[in-house]
Formats: C-alpha cells, structure tokens, sequence
C-alpha cells in the first residue's frame, strides 16, 4: 500500500504509462497523494499515474484521497488523474490541469469506465476542453463542496490565517505542502480581524 507520496517535478517521457508520480499501478492501494507537475507523453499519460490496471478483475487497484494539478498532454489515453483505467477504483480523488489529446482524452481519465469512480472529479473550470468524461466535470466551488467532510481532506484556510487565507480546492491533511495548495487566495492584504490586528484592506 502506497500512501503520502508527493511529486512536485515536470515529467516528460517517450512511450506509454507517463504518470506525474507512477507509471504504471498494477495491484496496489495508492492514497493520500498528489502531483503538482506537467506531464508530457504519449499514450495512457496521467497526471498522476499513466495506467492504473490490477490485471486482476477481483482484486482491483484502488486509488483513494488523492490528486493532480499540473498541465497533461499526450495522443491517446489521457488523462488529468489516469492516463488508463482498468480494473481499478477511484474515490474522493480529482485533478485540475488543462489536459490536451487527439484521442481519448479525460479530464479525469482517458480511457476506462467512469464507474469505478466515486466522488471523483474534474475542475471544469481549468480544463475547458470538451472530455470523453464530460460528466465528471464540476467547478471549483462544486468540489470543495463534494468533499467537505470527507476524512483527510481539508477544504479551505480561515479566520486564524492573516489575510483570511483561502484555497480554491480542496488540499490533503498534514500532507499537501503550503506552496502546493491549488488556487490560494487572500481576501485582504493582511491582519486578523482582531482587536490590535485589524484587516488591512
């Protein structure tokens, strides 16, 4: 079992199974991980994992709590998350990057069946493009939504951050580093709203 594991590096590969963190996942559970890079490749290219395939119908892999935001692109099998998506689960997990193909080409996943996934999804703000998932696209506020109260997710900043900080999407638990949370907006310049540290505006 895979967990916690964190790339932050721009991928670029020749070939098949080009992932942002792995390659290729055959029988293993991935959780709690993201990619932040671009990836560039050919077919099943993901920004996360190139193909995702346990070979095993009963025993399939499972990729939970986890994400993808940098760019992808490739030819065919592409996808924000998972390049190809076989025999394999998918929960509480989403990418936002701009994802580019000439064939089978997801927000999400490239190629594969959507119904392996639960609360799975793709920011349709950022990749505008029409996808082969279409129905897995949702904005920004749709999935900070879809994943408020799910365990090790953590959905936005708050008052006890100067500026009251925000984040645009939802980031893991004691695992997503400051400089990797997607979409970090500061509503006021500075302070906390308190007596002798006012906003400042």
């Amino acid at each position: 079992s895979l967990q916690h594991l964190i790339s932050s590096v721009n991928v670029t590969g020749v070939g098949y199974s080009v992932g942002g963190l792995i390659g290729s996942l055959g029988v293993s559970n991935l959780s709690s991980s993201y990619s932040v890079g671009s990836v560039i490749g050919d077919s099943k290219v993901g920004g996360l994992i190139g193909s995702a395939d346990s070979g095993k119908p009963s025993k399939p892999t499972n990729i939970k709590k986890s994400y993808a935001t940098g760019s992808v692109s490739g030819t065919s099998e592409v996808g924000g998350l998972v390049g190809s998506f076989s025999r394999a689960k998918l929960e509480n997990s989403y990418s936002s990057n701009s994802v580019t193909g000439t064939s089978q080409t997801g927000g999400l996943i490239g190629s594969g069946s959507a119904t392996g996934t639960t609360n799975s999804f793709y920011d349709k703000e950022t990749n505008t493009a029409v996808m082969v998932d279409s129905v897995l696209g949702k904005t920004k506020a749709e999935i900070l939504t879809a994943f408020t109260g799910k365990t090790g997710w953590s959905v936005g900043g708050g008052a006890a951050v100067a500026g009251y900080e925000i984040a645009l999407l939802p980031y893991l638990t004691s695992v997503t580093k400051d400089a990797d949370k997607s979409g970090v907006t500061t509503l006021f310049a500075g302070g906390m709203g308190v007596n002798g540290n006012a906003y400042t505006i």
